[in-house]
């Protein structure tokens, strides 16, 4: 699904996803399928783009965990490849979750700048080692 099918023609794929065990598998944009869809018949997501904040990646997750009456698990794979731009940003996103569990905990630590920084910050590391 994509921003290009109207809200009728994406819920006829959900419901066609949901109830036919035919369809194994449905593919989507974030910005489409990350709010508001049940998704309760999938048991992965495979992200094949990382998002700028972990809050995305979870809601792109839990709408495959089910309700509270029909809780069940999914598998989430992350499709990074070493020394690459999305390892880097893969591995802030995991400073981020960190921070995020430390605050939720009350643990303080140390909050770290924007992600465009961070990036930036490790290009030019990479640059210089390059050199």
């Amino acid at each position: 699904m994509t921003g290009d099918d109207n809200e009728s023609e994406r819920q006829r794929k959900v419901d066609q996803f949901q109830n036919d065990p035919k369809i194994h598998f449905l593919t989507g944009t974030w910005q489409v399928m990350g709010e508001g869809r049940n998704l309760t018949a999938a048991g992965y997501v495979i992200f094949s783009d990382l998002f700028w904040t972990p809050a995305n990646h979870q809601q792109c997750e839990e709408r495959c965990y089910g309700r509270l009456g029909d809780m069940h698990g999914a598998t989430s794979y992350y499709c990074v490849i070493k020394d690459t731009i999305e390892d880097w940003i893969q591995e802030i996103l995991q400073r981020k979750m960190r921070v995020i569990n430390e605050v939720v905990e009350g643990i303080d630590s140390e909050r770290s700048a924007s992600m465009a920084n961070e990036l930036l910050m490790r290009m030019k590391q990479e640059m210089r080692r390059m050199r």
